[in-house]
This record gives C-alpha cells, sequence and structure tokens, in this order.
C-alpha cells in the first residue's frame, strides 16, 4: 500500500505507521480512511489536501484530509473522506429556468466536487 498526500502542488509520501483503515459504503455515505503518519523534516499537509491511497500501484481511496492530531511521539493521526462527504453539506439553493445538468454543475463547482462529463439534459426547469 502507497500512500500519497498532495499539498501546493508537492506529493508527498509519508512514513506510515500501523495499518490504514478503509471503510466504503455503496449508498448515500462517504468512504473514509484513516492512517497514522510519522511527522518528520519533510512532510508538509493541511486539511482539505488530497489524499490517494494505492494497493499494488493501482488507485483504490482518493479523499481529503478532514483532521489530524499529532501526539506527543510525532505521530499524526489522518482522517480522511471522499467527495460523497461534500454532498452531506446543509444548504439551500433557488434556481430559475436551469437545466439539471447546470445544477449538477454548479453545485459540483460550489464544494469543489470533481465530476466527470456531464450530458446536456436538455430541458429547463
Amino acid at each position: 500500500m502507497r500512500i500519497e498526500i498532495s499539498n501546493k502542488g508537492v506529493i508527498y509520501e509519508p512514513i506510515i505507521v500501523g495499518k490504514c483503515e478503509i471503510d466504503l459504503c455503496r449508498s448515500g455515505y462517504a468512504g473514509k480512511a484513516v492512517f497514522r503518519v510519522l511527522k518528520d523534516r519533510v512532510i508538509d499537509f493541511t486539511e482539505g489536501n488530497e489524499v490517494r491511497i494505492f494497493v499494488n500501484d493501482v488507485g483504490f481511496f482518493k479523499g481529503y484530509v478532514f483532521s489530524k492530531n499529532r501526539d506527543k511521539d510525532d505521530i499524526i493521526t489522518v482522517l480522511c473522506y471522499d467527495q460523497i462527504r461534500y454532498l452531506k453539506n446543509k444548504g439551500t439553493y433557488v434556481f430559475d429556468y436551469k437545466k439539471a445538468s447546470e445544477i449538477i454543475k454548479i453545485i459540483a463547482g460550489d464544494w469543489k466536487i470533481e465530476c466527470g462529463n456531464i450530458a446536456d439534459s436538455g430541458y429547463v426547469i
């Protein structure tokens, strides 16, 4: 297993302490990864940074740092969630004369959620 943390264009491969736990759900809940890294003189990351976890060099999890806590031994516990976590935010939007495809793009843009190609839905709501 390999973990990469991206911060300001720099990709760090931290020294992992112990095991990495990944919980993936299929219906409506965000995937979660928790792991511990050794704080050294090189690694530098903050909440919101992208995390990629690879198993046998194949991408397995992509998420973002939500919290990190360092203990007295300079071990950082990192909690990450995938993009679905951003859709759990509470808020209200009001749209007039927009297509469903436009609404999805607006909400995804507001929360910086990566989307693939979104087909034009064709009908204005």
